[in-house]
């Protein structure tokens, strides 16, 4: 039992990584086969595929359907951003034919962790025919221990690292018995021998001389996953098997074949994000600095419209925070920046930053939701939407000659009128028109000419927008350009009415193209959090981006959607574009808009959009994530017996909490994240219960956000006994459910009225989960200990 508590064995699991998790979600395709070798009713590459949708990526695994290639095939394979080709493939389906042409000419960046496809008998990655099907689990000898892809790697002597872990599955992987990488650089091989590991390939570079095999895209081998056995037991095949190490190394693996990769020294996350775009004028730069960069000159911001200016490093600003104001930005225009983290003293080394952009706001914005009607119309395809649906308009917003692609009013001796009816009022900035275009125009002249252009508010109450206007003649061809702009004034509209008294021509029908209203953004706009938002926390700080005239901001917060629409719901005025904390009950869906309001205006308030999220569930009171192996000497050591305090030493508790060898934690039955508690008891040998407790540093508010129901979630195992048992601030209350829930090997819930305790839920401050019973033994596991407004429905 003291070997536990005396146990110095490093064990870093670091999770502030450089290559972070990840740095964008991408769109990953996993080639793998289906198999369930073991049996156990799941895929065996199951928590490959979990691994990286927790990751944030979006994994295609369709399983079997890679093993023969055809044009469809490879076009998907190339849409992608990384293919991992996983341990499960049976290398023999893989090489027939042109296949290892094909696949090696793939244009998407690909991960192999299948040692036997390497071979020069099937990809012509290595030149060696043979493999090895390795016993145990083998240290790797890192040989370019400065590649992105070990950052934050902790190495042993002669930078050796394990990355598979021999307890899980055959414990056994396989390896290509090759004594080099060809023209590949080796980044890590078996220590102790010559086989490489992991090595990787540039495109259009030639895997080894003769191989004749080109990679026409980054190539990287990785290898991992179980070595199948037929047992008995069946073990699975290419099943997830990396340690913490191992893990750290794939996710900068996959990383760095994204090009999402920095050095420990190099700034990293920019606000605004890179390639934003509608980002505010009055923006604050900023970004997580390098792990070297002093407080003190540690930063260098460079900022141009010049990408070139930028990435060649002119000019620059010394910065001292992790931000920089850039002043009032110009309108729609696009921005590079960079920042260098500079070393302290004596070396000053510089790390040059990556490039990043972004766009800022426009000054006015196509107003989108638009219905139209008109006088008459000629025909049924020649409809009046069709001046505001795009139809004939390409990318680069120029109109074609079809006349189906516009609008023709019937015959109309006293001149006809079109009008658009907005979703609501908008400040109108500009209208561009496209006149009729049809081949015909220069003969017959359909283009509205001299045009009355009246707006209005409510429908009913219209003003003339100055005198007559104008609109010029279209050309009658393709690749028509708007040749009109008409200048609203800013004027506040919902309805906008053309009246043309003449036009191009002699006959009396009237046309137009498109028109496209642009509007100046005075209401409040991209809500944080999203309109609809989920699991937000109960202390939420709500933020805009605030109308272009705003002074001040009238913020309406309710549950009750109708209040908030008719303005009854509480309202707080703020000057800035945020409002917040929050004090907000668990599990409810709040309702909120701002209202902009400047009183110098004519019209003195702009309302937003009215916008939804809903609060999270519960509230963590240990989910058992946090805690993690490193040695008590390490700062940033949590020990999970550290903090839950169990029977060890103590002959009257029998329990103990976690293992006597890392992983402490339990990490396979989990009821979610990756860690549980095991909490193994015996009451037996003068223990006369088993209890484990945890003592909360700052008493906890069991009271915050409506709280009601303290819910844990215990795991058994067949053979337990005993009377479960929770203790809040020493108030007992015992498990209330079925007495063999205990010895279930399936996750229970249970659901505890915080009422009944009869404590000062407002500090708590010890917790304790024990098994009360003589001569009772066992082992059970914890999972999410929380806190609910309303308990949640049990499975």
């Amino acid at each position: 039992m003291c070997g536990k508590r005396i146990h110095l064995i490093s064990f870093a699991l670091v999770l502030g990584l450089c290559l972070m998790s990840p740095a964008h979600a991408a769109n990953i395709i996993v080639v793998n086969e289906a198999h369930d070798y073991d049996g156990d009713g799941l895929q065996d590459d199951h928590q490959l595929v979990e691994w990286l949708e927790a990751e944030g990526h979006s994994v295609d695994v369709r399983h079997d359907q890679w093993m023969t290639l055809d044009a469809d095939k490879i076009e998907a394979l190339n849409a992608a951003d990384l293919i991992i080709v996983g341990r499960t493939c049976n290398s023999t389906l893989y090489d027939e034919g042109d296949e290892p042409t094909q696949w090696n000419s793939v244009t998407t960046p690909l991960i192999l962790m299948q040692a036997l496809i390497t071979r020069s008998n099937r990809w012509k990655w290595v030149n060696s025919s043979s493999a090895n099907s390795l016993g145990g689990s083998p240290a790797l000898e890192v040989m370019e221990p400065d590649h992105p892809i070990f950052a934050n790697v902790t190495f042993g002597a002669g930078n050796r690292v394990q990355v598979v872990d021999p307890t899980i599955g055959s414990g056994h992987t396989s390896s290509v018995n090759a004594n080099n990488v060809g023209n590949g650089i080796l980044l890590a091989k078996e220590a102790g021998t010559s086989l490489p590991w992991i090595a990787e390939w540039e495109a259009g570079v030639e895997f080894y001389n003769g191989a004749g095999q080109i990679p026409a895209a980054k190539r990287m081998m990785f290898f991992a996953g179980t070595q199948e056995t037929d047992g008995p037991p069946r073990t699975p095949w290419g099943a997830w098997n990396f340690t913490a190490e191992g893990e750290i190394m794939f996710r900068n693996a996959i990383n760095y074949m994204l090009g999402d990769y920095l050095l420990p020294g190099q700034a990293s996350n920019p606000k605004p994000d890179d390639e934003a775009t509608d980002v505010p004028r009055d923006v604050l730069l900023s970004w997580t600095p390098g792990e070297f960069a002093p407080p003190i000159n540690g930063h260098k911001v460079y900022l141009s419209e010049n990408f070139n200016d930028v990435n060649d490093g002119i000019g620059g600003v010394a910065a001292d925070a992790n931000s920089y104001d850039p002043g009032r930005l110009d309108f729609g225009t696009t921005y590079y920046w960079r920042v260098d983290e500079v070393n302290g003293p004596p070396d000053y080394t510089v790390f040059e930053g990556s490039v990043w952009s972004f766009t800022a706001e426009l000054y006015a914005y196509p107003i989108e939701n638009i219905t139209a009607t008109a006088s008459s119309v000629q025909q049924a395809n020649m409809s009046p939407e069709n001046t505001i649906n795009g139809s004939g308009l390409d990318a680069n917003d120029l109109h074609s000659k079809e006349p189906t692609d516009m609008w023709l009013s019937g015959n109309e001796p006293l001149g006809a009128w079109i009008e658009y009816q907005f979703d609501k009022v908008y400040k109108v900035h500009e209208m561009w028109v496209w006149n009729s275009n049809q081949m015909v125009e220069s003969l017959v002249g359909f283009g509205c000419k001299d045009v009355t252009i009246e707006h209005s508010a409510n429908g009913t109450d219209y003003a003339t927008l100055g005198t007559t206007h104008e609109f010029a003649r279209a050309p009658g061809a393709d690749g028509y350009a708007h040749n009109t702009t008409v200048d609203f004034g800013g004027a506040a509209a919902k309805y906008v009415r053309i009246t043309a008294s003449n036009n191009w021509g002699f006959l009396p029908q009237f046309g137009l193209s498109e028109v496209r209203f642009l509007h100046i953004p005075v209401n409040a706009r991209n809500p944080y959090p999203d309109s609809g938002a989920t699991d937000m926390d109960v202390d939420v700080v709500l933020g805009w981006v605030a109308g272009r005239e705003a002074v001040t901001h009238d913020v309406y917060v309710s549950t009750d959607e109708q209040a908030v629409i008719d303005g009854t719901a509480p309202v707080a005025t703020v000057t800035e574009a945020k409002y917040g904390p929050l004090s907000l009950d668990l599990g409810v869906t709040h309702y909120w808009k701002v209202n902009e309001v400047n009183e110098a205006e004519t019209l003195t308030t702009w309302e937003s959009n009215i916008w939804s999220f809903t609060t999270t569930e519960y509230l963590v009171v240990d989910d058992f994530e946090s805690y993690n192996d490193l040695d008590p000497g390490d700062p940033e050591s949590n020990r999970i017996f550290n903090t839950w305090i169990d029977g060890y030493e103590q002959p009257t508790n029998g329990s103990i909490v976690g293992y006597e060898a890392p992983p402490f934690a339990e990490q396979t039955v989990v009821h979610s994240g990756k860690q549980s508690m095991p909490l193994a008891y015996n009451n037996t040998g003068g223990a006369a219960y088993s209890e484990a407790e945890r003592t909360f540093a700052v008493g906890q508010n069991w009271t915050r956000a409506g709280a009601a129901t303290l819910v844990l979630y215990f795991y058994g195992a067949e053979g337990n006994a005993g009377q479960l048992y929770v203790k809040v601030d020493g108030s007992r209350v015992v498990y209330d459910g079925d007495a063999g829930d205990i010895a279930k090997p399936e996750w229970n819930q249970w659901s505890i009225d915080l009422a009944s305790l009869g404590v000062n839920l407002q500090n708590v401050t010890k917790l304790s989960i024990g098994i009360d019973g003589n001569g009772a033994s066992g082992t059970l596991y914890i999972d999410d200990i929380r806190l609910y407004r309303l308990a949640p429905q049990a499975n």
